[in-house]
């Protein structure tokens, strides 16, 4: 398996704070729109300045319900806590 991190170039030091992830997810819940159907469940996880983190799992595990999560397009149930500092840049792929 390639490393990818390495193929990948850091990001500079002065436009990160190296003390704090610019992504944070803390105890992030969605449900359906009627509350019947959980998606996610308290989900906690950061992503640091410069890091690559993948998300991977099964058809239908919640990875696009936390990318949707992190965009605010779903809303956050429960008190769960959605952070992102600087700037969030999103392109979608169209399969074909």
């Amino acid at each position: 398996m390639k490393d990818y991190q390495q193929a990948l170039p850091a990001l500079p030091t002065s436009q990160v704070d190296e003390e704090d992830p610019q992504i944070t997810l803390k105890n992030v819940s969605v449900t359906s729109d009627d509350g019947s159907i959980s998606i996610l469940k308290n989900i906690t996880f950061s992503v640091d300045p410069g890091q690559l983190t993948v998300i991977i799992g099964q058809v239908g595990s919640g990875k696009s319900s936390i990318l949707l999560s992190i965009l605010g397009e779903l809303p956050v149930k429960g008190g769960g806590t959605v952070q992102v500092g600087g700037k969030l840049i999103y392109a979608s792929q169209v399969c074909f």
